[in-house]
This record gives C-alpha cells, structure tokens and sequence, in this order.
C-alpha cells in the first residue's frame, strides 16, 4: 500500500451524480423558492383506511398533468401535506420547476459523491494528459478494432486501451483510488434548471423536442435536476501508490510510467480543454459561457502543485469522458460506420448541456476543485 491522502473537492459549478431515481410532480412541493420533497409512501399509509383518498390519489397520478393535491385532499381534510415532507431544497435560479425532478445519488438519505465518479473524471484527464505519448499506439488499436465484425462499438474504446494498458486487473488505474467522498447534510442539495444546446448549420439553437430545435432558448425543453452547490466541499481520501513493487498486482502492471506527473498532465490537459471550451462559447456568442470559462481558466492558472480542476457528472458530455477531443474527420467517419451516430464529422459533438439561472444560460455542470492535503494512513478506502 502507498501512502493515503485525505483530498478535499470543492464544487465550482452545479454538480449532479445520478442515482437512478427521480421525484415526479406529485412527489415534491414548489413554495417559497424552495422544493419540499414528499414522502407519499408515509402519506399513503398514514390515510391507508380512507378509500375515497387512495382511489383518488392513484386516479390521478394516471392521468398525465391532471394530478391535483387540492382535489385528492378533499378526502382527507385534515392532513396537512407539511407533516409529510422529508426534506427540502433551494431552488438555484430556475424560474419555474416541473415535471420529474432527477435525484442526486445518497446514502441513507444523504448525498454523496461517489469514489468510483472521482476515479473516472481524473482517468480520463490524465489519459488525455498524456495522448501525446500514446496517439500512434492507440489509434492503430483502434484500427485493428473497427476492422473486427465482431467487436461493436461499446467495446471499441475498451478494446483500445486494454491493448495499451492492459485488462483492468494489471492497468496502472488499478494503483489509483478515491474513496467515496463523506456524506453530506441535504441542505446542501439545490434544484438546478439544465437546457441542450445544439449547433445546427452554424447556428445556436436549443433542444425542443425529438427532431425540433429552436432559437429562444426560453422555449427550449428543460431538465431539472437535484445537484450540488456550487461552494460547498466534500472530503474524503485518495491514493496514487506508482512506485509499489511488491505484490503480484504491482509486479505486473503495465507502463506505471502513465502516473509518473500526473497532476502536471491533467493540469495540462485541461488547461487546454478549458480555452478550447472558451472559443466554442465565444464563437456561437453565448458569452455568459465564455466568462464562465474565462474565471474557470483564471483559477486553473492559480492552482498550487497540489491542486486540480476536473469536470464530472451528469451533462458533461462527450469531450470530458474521452480522448474524443483529438480525433479528426477521418477517425468519426470510421467510428461511423461502426454505428457511431455522428451528423457533422467537422463538429463533434454539437451539442452542450448548459445550466441556466434566471432565464439565462450561466454555466456548464460539473466543475470541481480538488486539493490533496495530509496524509490519512489508517483510514479504510472503499473502492
């Protein structure tokens, strides 16, 4: 075992990790610039005798946008809905909130960010970090991989950096690892209003619905989804063990030299994700991005030896999850044909999901700050 740290990440921008669940219109109350989350199971059985309640209750819920609390409680006027609530939320700059409400992932009803998400978000920097030294390797891999009938699309990516790294039992990832951050009080939830941005023939436009884009963004479908705020910090321990050779796992990884500077790559990396992501913003004229990404760059600038800024979550997109940023024309076009859907081989990906407050796009999701601080030497990891 290497020696364990205790990292520190800080949200910069609002932060959603899914959990698979989501708060339907009936299942929450809007009041006060707050959400209240309903506990209907508690509600249901506490009323479970009062069959008039029950049969309206689930009438309702089966007709779509006829649900009314007003009109199930005629049968119950004495619950106070207020009673029921669970816990409650602020609303971050969302003008209205409807439809679902997407969960943040928790642990005994309390938010969390998940090991595993941290893992992925420096993997991925860190691969890109350091393309330079693994382009021609990797993309002759991939090479290979699209001229295999068999290997599909989902395994191609897979199938490349196996080649490289080796499988995930002898890949020099296996030396790293975050613990699950520790958990959070719900008050530091927030209810964020999320909308897709997508360039159509040189244009910006914004996600209506399936085949319809539109230029007012105020017309565009959006997503509301349960996040982090931006401020708040979470704690929890991290460990890049590079230099262990003892034990079968260490003896046998492959080019450990991959996590040789690796906070100076990922620095590196997203020094230039973050003025390439300034540019696209500049160039569509959407300028409240552009500022965001010009503080973001400010802060880059001024991190400590100790300190990154990575991009995680839900909504992030292709480019933070991938070494897609480097690939050309020719490399879609044979994506492609594997089945990649990919409609301008000049410009992808086209799309952007975009936080918006007050009417107004002001940010993109997932932006972290992470600081490495004293050792932890007897704290468990979960991995």
């Amino acid at each position: 075992m290497g020696s364990l740290f205790r990292y520190e990440a800080e949200i910069l921008s609002p932060l959603h990790i899914g959990s698979g669940d989501s708060s339907r219109s009936f299942e929450y109350l809007v009041e006060n610039n707050t959400v209240a989350f309903i506990d209907v199971w508690k509600l249901l059985n506490a009323n479970k005798n009062n069959r008039g309640f029950i049969d309206s209750f689930y009438r309702l819920i089966g007709e779509e946008g006829r649900f009314s609390w007003d009109e199930v409680l005629k049968y119950a006027p004495k619950v106070q809905l207020k009673d029921f609530i669970s816990y409650e939320v602020d609303i971050l700059g969302a003008q209205q909130v409807g439809n679902e409400i997407i969960s943040f992932i928790k642990t005994a009803g309390r938010p969390y960010i998940p090991g595993s998400s941290l893992k992925g978000a420096f993997r991925a920097a860190l691969l890109r970090g350091i393309w330079d030294a693994v382009e021609n390797r990797y993309k002759k891999r991939l090479e290979e991989a699209l001229g295999d009938k068999d290997v599909t699309l989902k395994e191609l990516d897979d199938f490349s950096e196996k080649e490289l790294f080796g499988k995930p039992h002898y890949s020099p990832f296996k030396l790293v690892r975050f613990s699950d951050s520790l958990p959070l009080s719900q008050k530091e939830l927030g209810i964020c209003e999320m909308k897709i941005l997508n360039i159509c023939s040189g244009k910006r436009k914004w996600f209506n619905s399936p085949g319809k884009n539109v230029e007012d963004s105020k017309q565009a479908r959006a997503l509301y989804l349960e996040v982090l705020k931006p401020g708040i910090k979470v704690e929890g321990v991290f460990e890049i063990d590079s230099k262990n050779k003892t034990g079968n796992v260490s003896k046998n990884v492959r080019n450990q030299w991959i996590l040789e500077c690796a906070f100076q790559n990922i620095r590196r990396d997203v020094e230039d994700y973050i003025e390439e992501e300034k540019e696209f913003y500049a160039k569509y004229g959407l300028y409240e991005l552009e500022q965001f990404y010009q503080e973001l760059q400010e802060r880059s600038r001024g991190l400590e030896e100790n300190e990154l800024l990575l991009q995680m979550g839900f909504g992030t997109g292709y480019l933070s999850k991938t070494v897609g940023r480097f690939f050309d024309k020719d490399d879609f076009e044979k994506l492609s044909r594997k089945g990649m859907r990919v409609s301008d081989y000049n410009l992808f990906p086209k799309t952007r999901r975009i936080i918006f407050s007050g009417g107004n796009p002001v940010s993109v999701p997932g932006w972290i700050k992470i600081t490495f601080g004293r050792t932890a030497e007897s704290v468990e990891i979960k991995v």
